[in-house]
């Protein structure tokens, strides 16, 4: 009876971790091209971007001839072939490459 008690434990636990990997599995990093670091976690029909280590900008989707766009009334982000430009408050528009993890 323990053993079966270890095994199902065992494999809870690996259920468990492929859960968090999942889910962790939607937050890209990027590099821009003025050196900014962000990050965006993707979500149905949100993202949240994050600029440096506190600041966090919740976008919703919008409509896009091609790749992936989201938006507030002052940042944007558009999700192309893997290449992120980021338009900030001020209307700089930002480069950005993903980061390897």
């Amino acid at each position: 009876m323990f053993k079966l008690h270890k095994h199902l434990f065992i494999v809870s636990l690996t259920l468990l971790s492929g859960a968090c990997a999942m889910a962790q599995s939607n937050l890209t990093s990027y590099k821009c091209d003025d050196l900014a670091e962000i990050s965006v976690q993707w979500q149905d029909d949100k993202a949240l971007l994050q600029v440096g280590k506190t600041q966090k900008i919740s976008l919703v989707h919008v409509r896009a001839a091609s790749g992936a766009r989201y938006a507030n009334n002052q940042h944007e982000i558009w999700e192309h072939h893997g290449e992120l430009r980021w338009t900030d408050k001020n209307g700089t528009v930002h480069l950005c490459k993903p980061t390897l993890p």
